[in-house]
């Protein structure tokens, strides 16, 4: 299982990087378990704020995240349950 930090998912959805948005991109599709700590999570929020990312588009983001197939997240939140 690889832990995943919010560098890797900020560029991952900004795409601000293109070399390290690739990089993640293959990451994230590999097949492999990607887990992703609360802490990450939150970070990632205030770290989209700080990009101008509109509140629906941090949300879409989100969802689009917990929809990936191999990445797990640590204590299901019941809004969010499969």
């Amino acid at each position: 299982m690889i832990a995943l930090d919010t560098n890797i998912l900020v560029r991952y959805l900004l795409n601000d990087d293109e070399a390290q948005a690739e990089i993640a991109e293959m990451l994230l599709a590999s097949g492999k378990t990607c887990f992703i700590p609360i802490t990450v999570w939150l970070e990632l929020v205030g770290v989209l704020e700080c990009y101008d990312c509109q509140r629906q588009d941090i949300a879409k983001a989100l969802r689009h995240l917990l929809g990936l197939p191999h990445c797990k997240r640590e204590n299901p939140w019941p809004c969010c349950a499969p």
